[in-house]
């Protein structure tokens, strides 16, 4: 009748022949949960979650070297204007970094605060583009003014660093910890040497490969042309340190007399911008 369902009909067991067909009780059973099951499912989840942090991580890799291309290839004033207009940028930057560098045998900012502490406690600092103000935690001096396109920590001026908020002759040292970054680099350098009194100085980590040359001796390529401008300007070079692979050290000493017109005959050159490849 109309309402019931027919009975399932089964067919007799033959001796020795498998049946083709399903039981009953296998068709309406569900899958079974058993243990091997929930450790797959453990494994598929596991290696979801691996498989996304690979993708953010090459997603932060990728966004961090654009935003380090535009630091490297735009004025100073193009980077604060690009800075101000989304800030959260700066802090993309500074964990970008942090990534990059993980690997690097040494910080040179270590040595920016090794140096520091050779000289006077009483000295005034000047940490020009100084990220999130390390270098003030680290010196042994109390009197550190940190300056960055962004104020991402406490004690950071936001500036442009060709354009301090610093009077003449008033600091004892300016550092530039691989901060060398604008196509006008040049003036944020002449700024700092406005800003040292003379016999003060001026103390420089870069990326080694921005002075990359054909040619091998170091007077003669980007290396030589950037001292020489540096000369013209009153930065007698007082030490450097090659050996390291990732970036070179300079310690210019600020003449006691001003350089005069000589700056006109050695324009600052225009360095290899440090573009991260992919890891």
């Amino acid at each position: 009748r109309k309402g019931k369902e027919a009975p399932e009909q089964r067919r007799p067991a033959v001796p020795g022949v498998k049946p083709k067909f399903k039981t009953v009780a296998n068709q309406r059973s569900g899958p079974q949960s058993t243990p091997a099951a929930k450790g797959g499912l453990a494994r598929l989840s596991g290696k979801r979650g691996s498989i996304l942090s690979r993708l953010e991580d090459r997603l932060s890799g990728g966004r961090f070297r654009w935003l380090n291309e535009q630091l490297y290839t735009t004025s100073g004033s193009s980077a604060l204007s690009m800075m101000n207009r989304d800030p959260k940028l700066m802090s993309e930057y500074h964990a970008g970094f942090a990534a990059q560098t993980a690997s690097w045998p040494q910080r040179p900012l270590d040595l920016a605060a090794a140096w520091l502490r050779k000289h006077s406690r009483a000295w005034t600092v000047a940490d020009i583009g100084c990220g999130e103000a390390e270098l003030a935690r680290l010196a042994p001096q109390k009197n550190v003014h940190s300056f960055d396109l962004l104020a991402t920590a406490p004690g950071v001026v936001a500036c442009d660093m060709t354009a301090l908020p610093l009077a003449d002759a008033s600091v004892d040292a300016a550092v530039f910890c691989l901060s060398l970054m604008g196509t006008d680099y040049g003036r944020a350098v002449e700024e700092a040497v406005r800003a040292v009194v003379p016999g003060g100085y001026v103390w420089i980590a870069e990326v080694a490969s921005r002075f990359a040359s054909e040619d091998k001796d170091s007077r003669k390529g980007l290396l030589g042309a950037f001292l020489a401008a540096c000369t013209a300007r009153g930065l007698v070079l007082e030490h450097q340190d090659l050996t390291n692979t990732h970036f070179v050290v300079l310690v210019l000493k600020k003449a006691q007399q001003n350089a005069g017109g000589k700056a006109k005959r050695s324009p600052w050159p225009s360095l290899r911008p440090c573009l991260y490849r992919k890891r």
